[in-house]
């Protein structure tokens, strides 16, 4: 019997061949892991209100694992809005809704996926008021996520 001449395998071809399939494996998961990691953030999303020496928020990315905070605060006082973890080129925005309806939108996240707060004044109708915001963070949106409950005085 004689065998068909064909190519020969020898224990170092094999190596070589697991070598260079091993080293293209690790290519794709490296091009893959970085691409992932310019599209994350070093902290969960979370829109927050600065007043009175406090920040206020109610958790990360809609989870309010802090519970929904109440303040008090007068009408014409300054507060500030702001959010960390945005997904970069995004906004926030937020939705006061009480005895009216006001939203304001802040900021554009930079690559560093910070929207800086900017101040603001209350100038809303005295009353009970839960502030919401909206934004996006890499992978996902997050919708009305509460923030804080504000008493207006």
């Amino acid at each position: 019997m004689s065998t068909a001449a064909g190519p020969k395998v020898t224990i170092g071809r094999l190596f070589l061949t697991l070598a260079l399939v091993v080293t293209a494996a690790l290519g794709t998961v490296t091009a893959t892991a970085s691409s992932a990691a310019a599209a994350t953030c070093r902290t969960l999303g979370h829109a927050y209100n600065i007043f009175n020496g406090g920040v206020y928020f109610s958790g990360y990315e809609g989870d309010q694992r802090f519970g929904v905070q109440r303040i008090t605060m007068a009408r014409g006082a300054r507060y500030e809005l702001g959010g960390n973890g945005i997904k970069p080129g995004t906004s926030i925005t937020f939705e006061a809704v009480g005895p009216a309806t006001y939203f304001q939108t802040v900021g554009t996240a930079g690559s560093n996926c910070v929207v800086n707060q900017r101040p603001f004044f209350q100038g809303g109708l005295p009353g009970e008021y839960r502030l919401f915001a909206t934004y996006q963070v890499p992978g996902r949106t997050i919708n009305d996520d509460p923030v804080v409950d504000v008493t207006v005085t």
